[in-house]
């Protein structure tokens, strides 16, 4: 069986996977384009900011895992 630690390793690692892949692909394309379409890119850096972000941006308002504030059963759970 596989420890509760290695599972729990194994699952972070996926989430950054899924949260930086798109990101680096739409940023990529300020190297790669050429002329107006380059700024397309520029997409790209809200979702590195999204990844990069521990938990939800509303977290910040709402207090989330601080004790109160956030709605039953929002991310993240504790």
């Amino acid at each position: 069986m596989l420890g509760r630690t290695f599972v729990r390793l194994l699952a972070t690692l996926m989430v950054w996977t899924v949260r930086l892949a798109p990101a680096v692909a739409v940023g990529s394309l300020l190297l790669v384009l050429d002329g107006g379409l380059r700024w397309l890119g520029l997409f790209g850096l809200p979702l590195l900011v999204l990844a990069l972000h521990r938990g939800s941006l509303g977290c910040g308002a709402r207090g989330c895992g601080l004790g109160g504030g956030g709605a039953p059963g929002s991310w993240p759970a504790p």
